[in-house]
């Protein structure tokens, strides 16, 4: 198919005329059927109903679903996708924390090597506060795969896995052939499986985070233009949020080896900034990179043995994110 006949085709169930939307139990089973194999509906397969080309697409994401922390980047523009269209990518982000929260991983990472242990005030204080900034920012590398589906008027929907995170979203545009403007929400499940975010991957050595969970909920309002047969797609706008984690914290960073430490710990965090974004390619396929920049507001605390130790703290967070985007 060309860029025309492309651009012609996705021109159709963009309005709020006539055409039909899903329903939002048709919505979730049309993503899972992308991103989870092996589901079954009226009698085949996922694999089987979701196109040749897209399950290649996603051939990446067994390699890339190992990473750790990183951004939940959105990818996608401000149009959205006309009824009944999927789009699916694949990608990575790497996540950056400076300022106050960084300072702090980076004092409690020191520590950790040294093996000082947290007997002391002092040291309990500057673990709480490293080890609220790294749970809760979660610097480092991290897969990005995400699906979405129009649900027609003007509407559509997404389910994005970070493995950190899995994000679902819902968003409404107000747009026209050129330029748009979306809004939505999105709710987030914080992954608390080994592996999501052991010792071995993070920045502080020693620490076990994989026993933390939690929630998260976020507004993107995208300003966005794209070309004629959409060959380049350019998406801006502010996003906020908030985040709740709580579990056990896994330590071993006492002098004596063989020790270790079941921490609890409960932290927030209320983050806000805003995104930027491009796509390019041949419809499609498409490459899309976006950068989103976000100023950190964090507070929680632990409990060492009984002694509750609480901390606050600021921080900047940059995450550029990089994916492979196929529509059908």
């Amino acid at each position: 198919m060309d860029a025309q006949s492309y651009a012609r085709k996705s021109s159709r169930g963009n309005g709020t005329g006539g055409a039909p939307s899903l329903s939002p139990t048709e919505t979730l089973a049309r993503l899972a059927q992308i991103l989870l194999p092996g589901i079954r509906k009226d009698g085949y397969t996922a694999q089987e109903q979701v196109k040749p080309s897209a399950r290649v697409a996603l051939l990446p994401a067994l390699v890339l679903v190992t990473g750790c922390g990183g951004g939940a980047a959105l990818l996608h523009p401000a149009h959205v996708l006309p009824m009944g269209e999927v789009s699916t990518g694949v990608g990575a982000s790497k996540s950056f924390t400076l300022g106050e929260a960084d300072d702090a991983i980076g004092l409690t990472s020191a520590a950790s090597v040294q093996r000082t242990g947290v007997q002391t005030s002092n040291a309990q204080q500057s673990f709480t506060r490293g080890a609220i900034a790294e749970v809760l920012t979660a610097p480092g590398l991290a897969p990005w795969v995400g699906a979405r589906v129009g649900l027609g008027f003007t509407s559509d929907a997404g389910l994005t896995y970070t493995a950190r995170s899995v994000r679902i979203d819902g968003r409404h545009a107000w747009q026209e052939s050129h330029f748009a403007l979306s809004a939505g929400g999105g709710a987030s499940l914080v992954l608390g499986h080994p592996g999501s975010r052991g010792a071995e991957s993070g920045v502080i050595a020693g620490m076990d985070a994989s026993g933390v969970s939690g929630w998260g909920l976020d507004i993107p309002v995208l300003v966005g233009w794209r070309s004629d047969a959409q060959v380049i797609q350019v998406w801006v706008g502010p996003r906020a949020g908030v985040e709740h984690d709580r579990g056990h914290l896994v330590l071993s960073v006492d002098p004596d080896p063989t020790r270790e430490e079941q921490v609890p710990l409960d932290a927030w965090r209320w983050y806000g900034g805003g995104v930027i974004g491009l796509a390019g390619g041949a419809p499609p396929v498409w490459v899309g990179v976006e950068l989103d920049v976000y100023f950190q507001t964090m507070k929680g605390r632990l409990n060492f043995a009984g002694t509750e130790e609480r901390a606050s703290l600021d921080g900047i967070t940059l995450a550029p994110t990089g994916a492979l985007l196929v529509r059908f």
